[in-house]
């Protein structure tokens, strides 16, 4: 695994790539001193901030990354975030949720990887975690925040919800398995196959006191359940 490139270094992700060698792992910012004709695989984590917020026209970020690797192996970190919440979903679903823009560039950026090459690794992962450390505004790290400063506890799921959890170390186990010379190149759900009661997941990070303390506790009404097909640690074995 000696030439492998990542970019995002400092992506809560880059967590899960912890088994490879730091020196290639290089941000966003240092695109120039990348020495790219050494790599024969690309991990691409960065995504720019205003991705978040508004839907991107010309991707010239990603663009001239893939330029680079132009029929060579990439490996990007997509989200289950595309998929309608309903049951059973799965890859084959060809009416995602590509309304906000964060799903809407998500998609956009796969498909751009699918034009580049064939030799690629799409992974559609479910929410990710890692415990007492979360990527900045996900659902784990505004629930800290505002039960910690706040004592409040208000997000639009309901408690009788289940969502899909995964955590970075169940994350390193597969793509360490995914970067060592596989040829199943394709689309990927990535998640634990198990859905969590929200009442449960709040209480397993907060401590079993946690309805009794917190001040305000507002969620949706809405009720959901995602099944997704999941990579699993020994598929293929």
């Amino acid at each position: 695994m000696k030439n492998i490139l990542l970019i995002g270094k400092n992506s809560f992700l880059a967590k899960a790539f912890n088994f490879l060698n730091k020196e290639n792992f290089y941000s966003h910012r240092e695109f120039k001193k990348i020495k790219f004709e050494k790599y024969d695989k690309l991990i691409l984590l960065s995504m720019p901030n205003k991705y978040f917020v508004e839907k991107e026209k010309n991707f010239f970020f990603e663009k001239k990354i893939l330029k680079k690797f132009i029929n060579k192996e990439i490996h990007y970190i997509s989200s289950s975030k595309l998929y309608p919440t309903k049951p059973r979903c799965s890859e084959k679903i060809k009416k995602l949720n590509i309304k906000l823009p964060y799903t809407y560039n998500k998609y956009m950026v796969e498909k751009l990887i699918k034009k580049n090459t064939k030799k690629y690794f799409i992974y559609r992962l479910s929410n990710v975690f890692l415990k007492n450390s979360y990527s900045k505004n996900t659902f784990f790290d505004l629930l800290y925040k505002n039960y910690h400063n706040f004592k409040k506890i208000d997000f639009n799921i309901n408690l009788k919800s289940e969502k899909d959890f995964i955590s970075i170390s169940s994350l390193k186990i597969i793509f360490k398995m995914m970067l060592h010379d596989r040829i199943e190149y394709g689309l990927y759900n990535v998640g634990s196959e198990k859905g969590l009661n929200m009442k449960k997941v709040i209480t397993l990070f907060l401590g079993k006191k946690v309805f009794k303390d917190a001040k305000t506790i507002k969620t949706g009404k809405k009720n959901s359940k995602s099944n997704f097909r999941y990579i699993k640690n020994n598929e293929f074995t």
